[in-house]
């Protein structure tokens, strides 16, 4: 079980602990750090619930105190100086401190020595740059690291896991380093190398790559942010820090989140997560290197099994559930008075892109994939006997999207069944399926299918269907607590974390809400909302 390790996030009686450092001091903050300096809390204490270094505390210090109490410079004493002369205020006298403030920093800032440009100093006409101070989200905003812990080893949390990894590049603030990030990820749709990124943006390959670097390290200061996603992260990758040996159940989630969501290489991703995560490059590299060898284990052993009739057994068995799943139209073409099918469209070959590639015996010819999950699905046709043959991306449909502009959609698959029939499918992660976007492109899909004489089915791993989000059970309190959030506007990341310390909401729970209410969802960003509210 991964569990938040102490420190990490904490909580300081009623003092959130935030991260301030270099951002200037507010009338509210001064008016909480009197209280706490009444209350006896420590000097070190005090610096760490307001987010700063003990040097800046004394610093402010020394400006609340009255001409007359001031030292003459800045002395560590200067909090216990402050302290007494707060105790010697008679009760009920008011004392407006942020004047207090204002005036110290005005002596402090005259009593500064001018500074004077050599002669022989170069001009310059650049500004240094001022961070933004992290600034805490509502104390209502919950994440999952405040929530009871995650078994990351049961099936569905993956879903979880890269749910919040989208949310992490959600919260980059920087524009054009969060579309950096999100086209690397796959998130948005074109090529994710850095050359294509830069023609985008009209930049250099190595300033895109310097671009996502700086995104990276914007994110590990995130990490300082009580309620931000890369702060959950942080505690999910933390976790190691605790049980070493849990690595590779960690890279196994985030090999299966790599299959689930994002169009991008997976080894790549992990070592980009975990770097994210906090994880310094060898540790990133480590976990990549786990995850790499159990993708190979995993890819040697399907391989030797398809050739099993165990797994014949097994192929079959998920292709019985593709057909009973699949929508069957009145009247049906079969495969002898269809002609032949070639791919439409093959995947473009890159560094980074998800593509790969087998030698189908049953096709005889080189198959290709471009996901995990269509690997997967691909070798469950390639080993069940109840498929003649079939053929990836055999079609091009189009369609108005929501924007209402017209699209150009490639199904995944076309498969032949041993009894003559043509079904055609889509290969999705389950919860995918029910984000707008996909459901369109599914229905669209779904009409050509049946004035071609096909069958249909959107499928995901373990036979998996789309009918499984129409039927899925849902709680009546899960089921209130979405209807009544909804009917106050769209709900956003944040809110649906809110919603979770109320019901036991989870991520298959709202894709199934959504396809069985019809309610849209959208992904970048995150967005669960009525669809006649777009």
């Amino acid at each position: 079980m991964l569990s938040a390790p102490a420190g990490t996030l904490s909580v300081v009686g009623t003092d959130l602990e935030v991260y301030r450092r270099g951002a200037p001091w507010t009338p509210q903050e001064i008016t909480e750090l009197i209280e706490r300096i009444r209350a006896g809390s420590g000097r070190t204490d005090i610096a760490r619930t307001h987010g700063r270094t003990p040097g800046a505390l004394d610093a402010v210090a020394w400006r609340l105190l009255s001409a007359d109490h001031r030292p003459e410079k800045k002395t560590r004493q200067a909090v216990e100086l402050l302290r007494a002369e707060i105790n010697d205020i008679s009760a009920g006298a008011e004392t407006d401190w942020w004047a207090r403030y204002l005036q110290g920093r005005k002596i402090a800032n005259a009593a500064k020595p001018a500074r004077t440009r050599s002669p022989q100093a170069p001009k310059t006409t650049a500004t240094p740059k001022t961070p933004k101070p992290l600034l805490p989200l509502p104390e209502c905003v919950q994440t999952f690291a405040e929530q009871p812990a995650i078994d990351w080893t049961q099936p569905g949390t993956e879903s979880e896991l890269g749910l919040l990894i989208v949310q992490v590049v959600n919260e980059i603030v920087d524009p054009r380093n969060r579309y950096i990030m999100a086209r690397r990820l796959g998130l948005i749709d074109g090529s994710n190398t850095l050359e294509s990124i830069g023609e985008t943006l009209n930049l250099t390959r190595e300033r895109v790559r310097q671009l996502q670097n700086t995104a990276i390290t914007q994110v590990q200061h995130d990490a300082h942010r009580l309620g931000s996603a890369a702060a959950t992260l942080a505690v999910v990758f933390n976790f190691l820090d605790k049980d070493p040996t849990a690595i590779e159940a960690l890279a196994q989630s985030l090999l299966t989140a790599a299959q689930e969501l994002f169009s991008c290489q997976p080894t790549w991703l992990i070592k980009s997560v975990s770097r994210m995560g906090g994880r310094t490059p060898r540790q990133a590299d480590e976990i990549a290197a786990a995850a790499a060898a159990i993708r190979d284990a995993e890819r040697r052993r399907g391989r030797e099994l398809a050739h099993e009739q165990r797994q014949i057994l097994t192929c079959d068995r998920i292709v019985d559930k593709w057909i009973h799943a699949a929508t069957w139209p009145p009247h049906l073409k079969h495969a002898d008075s269809e002609r032949s099918t070639q791919r439409r469209r093959m995947p473009t070959p890159s560094g980074i892109a998800s593509v790969g590639s087998f030698d189908s015996e049953k096709n005889g010819t080189v198959v290709h994939f471009e996901s995990l999950l269509e690997e997967s699905v691909f070798i469950t046709a390639e080993g069940s006997d109840k498929i003649l043959t079939y053929q990836e991306q055999p079609c091009q449909i189009a369609y108005i999207g929501e924007d209402g502009q017209s699209h150009t959609y490639y199904p995944d698959l076309l498969l032949t069944l041993n009894d003559g029939r043509m079904l055609l499918a889509e290969v999705k992660p389950l919860w995918q399926m029910a984000l707008t976007t996909n459901r369109i492109k599914c229905e669209a899909a779904q009409r050509y299918a049946a004035q071609t004489g096909w069958g249909w089915v959107s499928v995901g791993s373990s036979g998996q269907a789309y009918r499984d989000l129409e039927q899925r059970d849902i709680s009546d309190l899960t089921r209130a607590s979405l209807t009544a959030a909804l009917n106050e506007g769209p709900v956003s990341w944040a809110h649906l974390q809110e919603l979770r310390t109320q019901a036991p909401i989870t991520a298959m729970d709202v894709a199934a809400f959504a396809v069985q209410e019809n309610i849209g969802l959208e992904l970048f960003p995150y967005r669960l909302y009525h669809v006649n509210d777009v």
